[in-house]
């Protein structure tokens, strides 16, 4: 359990930091705190975390001895490797929007943002918690009250981080720093639910007086929250959102925090609550939405076709970077990972006027055809999308070793030579092989 441990806290250190550094507080610290805060565990507890940590030094600095040049990369790019971040503002709809968005399932249109971007958890379920703080006698609780309160404080800390501005040099703290608020706000809720549960356990064991008070303000807090969520997620980010919808899941969200809170000794208390979640998470997984056409299409059938002999691809359409990277064909555009190959890049963008835009994280690369004669340029019309404007004929995509292109219309450069066409997501795309 130990050496299990270990591996998974080196895991948590590896991960999206953004989103590992508030979770693994989230988990880490009430956990700590609930086994040093029992006399009989203590010295056992404080064995078993030294172990741990040492096992965990070890996996870490194992991964950053295999990994030093990727890591060397990434931290020099400009985001994430030397971007810092202070406390924020985040918007309403993105700290308590989620009982709505339900409405994702129908795939509507977004405006400013996007799924990924958008996406958020229950963080109403944090403010039931506190609310029902003071009904509870605490010194009758146990032991559960440690968890319960520790958990409390992490979410306080991070939701003060995301709901007010902060100081420009507290991103200068280490690992503060590398914490985004905006995606704080995405994962907060996640930790919102698990102080729920640790607190309304501490609910459940107190006194019986005050429940019907404790759930009707709870409950009536958490319709007002969601239905200010709601109406700003219509008229901020998603206009097709229907208002009788706001209502009736603002009102239901209501009504299930009152009732977990006001049953809290039942184990149907939950289920209201539980069932609501459903048609938010149902389908959530991409593997339960299947990959189309990314392996048995006729477009990644073309593409393994095309793919034989030496040589990589360059595309200008996302849709179709995505079926490459699915067959693990090699292609100068799709998605920038780690950080940039310096020398790949400074080919295309010889004097590195263009550094600050590619040299970042993760990025999606897309190249646009350029007629004849015209010069490489590289624009980022969003932050994560880099645009690479290129005449196919250009040397220097020879330089990078592209043989082959796929465009979204015919093209008739000298150089080219077409190969195929096939359709996907409903439009034709070319391909073409370049001329040695």
């Amino acid at each position: 359990a130990v050496v299990g441990a270990a591996i998974a806290l080196a895991r948590l250190g590896l991960s999206y930091l953004l989103w590992a550094v508030p979770l693994g507080m989230g988990i880490l610290l009430p956990t700590a705190a609930s086994l040093l805060a029992r006399p009989g565990l203590r010295r056992r507890a404080l064995m078993v975390a030294a172990a741990t940590i040492a096992i965990t030094a070890v996996v870490f600095l194992g991964f950053l001895r295999e990994h030093s040049e990727s890591l060397q990369v990434l931290s020099s790019t400009v985001y994430p490797g030397t971007r810092r971040f202070a406390g924020q503002v985040q918007s309403l709809p993105a700290l308590f929007g989620a009982p709505h968005l339900w409405i994702l399932q129908r795939d509507p249109v977004l405006t400013a943002t996007n799924q990924s971007e958008i996406a958020s958890g229950y963080l109403i379920l944090a403010v039931a918690a506190l609310l029902i703080v003071p009904s509870i006698h605490w010194r009758k609780v146990g032991i559960v009250a440690v968890p319960a309160l520790t958990s409390l404080l992490v979410v306080g800390l991070l939701a003060l981080w995301c709901s007010a501005t902060w100081p420009a040099w507290v991103g200068g703290i280490p690992v503060v720093g590398l914490v985004s608020p905006a995606r704080v706000a995405q994962v907060l809720g996640l930790l919102g639910t698990t102080t729920f549960a640790l607190v309304i356990g501490a609910f459940a064991v107190s006194k019986e007086g005050g429940r019907r008070g404790a759930a009707v303000t709870a409950g009536a807090v958490s319709f007002l929250v969601t239905l200010m969520a709601g109406s700003l997620l219509q008229t901020s980010f998603i206009a097709g959102l229907p208002l009788r919808w706001i209502w009736v899941v603002s009102v239901l969200t209501g009504l299930a925090v009152g009732l977990a809170i006001g049953f809290a000794r039942r184990w149907w208390g939950l289920v209201p609550l539980v069932v609501l979640a459903v048609p938010v998470v149902v389908t959530v997984n991409p593997w339960q939405q299947g990959f189309a056409e990314l392996h048995s299409g006729k477009a990644a059938e073309e593409l393994d076709r095309l793919s034989a002999g030496p040589g990589i691809w360059a595309s200008e359409d996302i849709w179709v970077d995505a079926v490459l990277m699915a067959n693990a064909h090699q292609s100068l555009s799709g998605q920038q990972w780690i950080g940039p190959n310096r020398e790949s890049w400074e080919v295309l963008d010889p004097e590195s006027a263009s550094e600050a835009l590619w040299n970042r994280g993760a990025s999606f690369v897309v190249f646009r055809w350029a007629a004849s004669g015209k010069p490489v340029t590289i624009e980022a019309p969003t932050p994560d999308y880099l645009l690479v404007t290129a005449d196919p004929c250009d040397t220097k995509l020879r330089v990078l070793g592209v043989t082959r292109i796929v465009s979204q219309h015919a093209l008739k450069h000298q150089c080219l030579t077409p190969t195929s066409s096939f359709a996907l997501g409903g439009a034709t795309r070319w391909t073409y092989a370049i001329k040695p």
